[in-house]
């Protein structure tokens, strides 16, 4: 494949990141009467606060796409541009054996840093501003998405109860109230 194309499908991982980044945020930004004013303009806002008061569910399924685009983004990325970057590393003197795993560590450090402000920061300060927006106009991927996470998302929330037991938690506790001294 030509590096273009392979920096391209780099991009759109990052772009996917992007969207579940400012997804998660928004949903979480949202206030209480917000909410439950959307609930009542029309269907989309009816289905916004549906997620929205689940976010056991959306926070898993936004969570592991967050994830698998970071993932996709930097494996394939220092897959597909190695054996560019490599002859370059090599040409400077430096030994083959040293210049792969040089490229290794170079290429997903960059890739990560770009996943950082491409997916990461850019999309949250952006949903920061316009929550509701973003929240609405994704709503309905966010909700097929999670439909097809459902299995994972269950099998994560059952691993993760059970580390928290392991570590002496009860999952189920909810945390303590402030009190008035607090």
């Amino acid at each position: 494949m030509a590096i273009g194309f392979n920096i391209l499908l780099i991009m759109i991982f990052l772009l996917f990141g992007s969207v579940f980044a400012a997804t998660e945020l928004a949903l979480v930004s949202l206030r209480s009467s917000q909410i439950d004013r959307m609930e009542l303009q029309d269907a989309r806002g009816a289905r916004v606060a549906k997620i929205a008061r689940d976010p056991n569910t959306f926070l898993s399924a936004l969570q592991i796409g967050v994830t698998l685009s970071g993932f996709l983004s930097a494996s394939f990325g220092e897959s597909a541009l190695a054996p560019y970057v490599v002859p370059v590393v090599c040409s400077w003197g430096v030994s083959s054996h040293v210049a792969g795993p040089l490229t290794t560590i170079f290429l997903t450090l960059v890739i990560s840093y770009c996943s950082i402000v491409i997916s990461e920061l850019v999309p949250k300060r952006i949903a920061m501003q316009r929550a509701e927006q973003i929240a609405r106009s994704v709503v309905p991927a966010v909700d097929v998405f999670s439909k097809i996470c459902k299995p994972l998302i269950w099998l994560i929330g059952k691993n993760t109860n059970g580390f928290v037991r392991i570590l002496g938690f009860d999952p189920n506790e909810k945390e303590s109230e402030v009190s008035d001294e607090e």
